[in-house]
């Protein structure tokens, strides 16, 4: 399982071509991670778990990619919220067709 430190590795490798400093990173995330531990804790748990599959809110499963043998942190917190995204979309087409 990755630790914040993980996350901020991956975060700070992320934004090498933005004009943003480290010090200013670590001070954002150190105050994500106080304004709001819950979410902190949710990320550091559910972004390092090692299923390939994710799950929407209506259960479509997603499968994703695999970044060094694992799907990426970031992929792995974005994937609920763009498959559920994905399923309120089909439903509205679908409603639009009839």
């Amino acid at each position: 399982m990755r630790t914040s430190t993980a996350l901020r590795e991956e975060v700070f490798a992320s934004l090498k071509s933005v004009d943003v400093t480290e010090k200013d990173i670590k001070k954002l995330l150190k105050g994500l991670e106080e304004v709001s531990p819950r979410a902190a804790t949710w990320q550091n748990e559910f972004g390092n778990r090692p299923e390939m599959v994710v799950k929407s809110v209506l259960v479509r499963r997603r499968a994703r990619q695999q970044f060094k043998g694992r799907p990426s942190c970031t992929e792995r917190l974005n994937a609920p919220i763009q498959t559920t995204g994905t399923d309120i979309l089909k439903s509205a087409l679908a409603k639009l067709a009839r």
